[in-house]
């Protein structure tokens, strides 16, 4: 039988400090937050800072009683000016060349992370993308780690940065409002300001949609995802319980999920409700966030086509005032200790490591650990998973002056 620790609260941590954030910061659907290759990356509004996940790696746990006290900081390594408001922040999967997207307003652009610590105030990008109205972007699984699937108002496209050109042209979608590659590169999903959901292949230039009515609504698609071979998260928020679903993209008579189950109820609306996921693959397990909501909605989706399960109860994850970033850290080689009142568990292998911004700058970081050690992955029947709090902190700086200058 699994041990079950206690959850215990640590630190939370300041991370944006003068870039204080309000409802105007997300007009599109996107992630102000932005983890890989060993970096987390944090937007408001048309600023950028960069931090290192060493020292989330190196401060292992503290057992604290209080759940209510004061962020502390971590200085940045460097920080950045966009030409207009920022939207959305990703990495790339291609470790060979970390590059990282950043979406602003009809452009996005591409910086390879090496060119952040060459001592340039405000290093130039390696590429800019220009997309009249786009909407979304996402970049391509491991097969085509240096694509971007781009959608624009009623366009989707797929841009190389090897040929530095669209190696699919954008084509016509009416009423697109967002897209996301499947698992295998092969094809992708997307939403229709109209309801509708359409399936594309990627193979022959968009060729070959095709709708999916068991997927449409008379509601917009406001965010879709495809973490998993046979699931799709389609979010039209959660104003209405059938309006977010995990669902097969292939088959009409596939289990549907309704994310409502989660019994998340909506807290801000003042903030958008979009959509904001991660995907843990050797667990299968997705965690689905929304600016409007401070709960982290995660579900096991299983190997095949079985029906999620919704994973909660009082050892899950939360972000104050909401959700506007989140990300998932695979860097850590560190053992998890975890200190209890009532004994001591053993160490525990090196686990992923989710943090969660909210709109008041302020991070919320976990352990993502599996506590039956019988178990190579995480157990549905026994929830054999918690979230545990890892202590760390990004930075509170007092106005756009003090913030720092970039690394020599």
């Amino acid at each position: 039988m699994a041990v079950e620790p206690k959850l215990t609260e640590v630190h939370r941590f300041q991370c944006l400090g003068w870039l204080r954030t309000g409802p105007k910061t997300f007009e599109k659907p996107g992630s102000l937050l932005a983890v890989g290759h060993g970096f987390a990356l944090c937007a408001a509004g048309d600023k950028m800072l960069v931090f290192s996940m060493e020292a989330v790696h190196s401060s292992g746990f503290q057992s604290l009683e209080s759940s209510r006290m004061e962020p502390k900081p971590l200085a940045p390594l460097t920080a950045l000016k966009a030409p207009s408001v920022i939207h959305d922040l990703a990495f790339s999967s291609n470790s060979k060349v970390p590059c990282f997207s950043v979406l602003v307003e009809n452009q996005v652009l591409i910086f390879k992370l090496e060119r952040l610590f060459k001592g340039k105030d405000n290093p130039e990008p390696s590429s800019t993308i220009a997309a009249p109205g786009v909407l979304t972007v996402q970049w391509g699984p491991a097969n085509r780690v240096n694509e971007l699937l781009v959608c624009c108002v009623d366009q989707v496209g797929v841009f190389s940065l090897a040929a530095k050109s669209w190696s699919i042209p954008l084509t016509s979608f009416p009423g697109a409002s967002c897209a996301a590659w499947g698992p295998d590169g092969k094809r992708v999903i997307i939403g229709h300001s109209d309801g509708g959901v359409t399936l594309a292949d990627a193979v022959t230039q968009l060729n070959n949609a095709r709708v999916l009515p068991w997927l449409a609504s008379e509601l917009p698609v406001k965010s879709i995802a495809w973490p998993a071979p046979h699931h799709v998260v389609v979010w039209r928020g959660l104003d209405d319980p059938d309006t977010g679903i995990i669902a097969s993209p292939e088959h009409a008579g596939d289990t549907v999920v309704q994310l409502s189950q989660a019994n998340i109820d909506p807290m801000r609306d003042d903030l958008p409700d979009t959509m904001l996921t991660a995907f843990v693959p050797n667990w299968n397990v997705l965690m689905v966030g929304a600016p409007s909501h401070d709960d982290l909605m995660t579900f096991s989706l299983g190997a095949d086509k079985a029906a999620p399960v919704p994973l909660t109860d009082q050892y899950h994850a939360r972000s104050r005032d909401g959700i506007i970033g989140l990300g998932v850290d695979f860097s850590s080689t560190k053992l998890v200790t975890i200190d209890q009142s009532n004994g001591e568990l053993p160490p525990l292998p090196p686990s992923p490591i989710v943090c969660l911004l909210n709109p008041e700058g302020v991070l919320s970081v976990y352990h993502l650990v599996n506590l039956d050690k019988a178990q190579p992955a995480l157990d549905p029947a026994t929830n054999t998973y918690r979230f545990m709090h890892a202590p760390f902190a990004l930075p509170a700086a007092a106005d756009p002056a003090a913030a720092p200058a970039p690394a020599a």
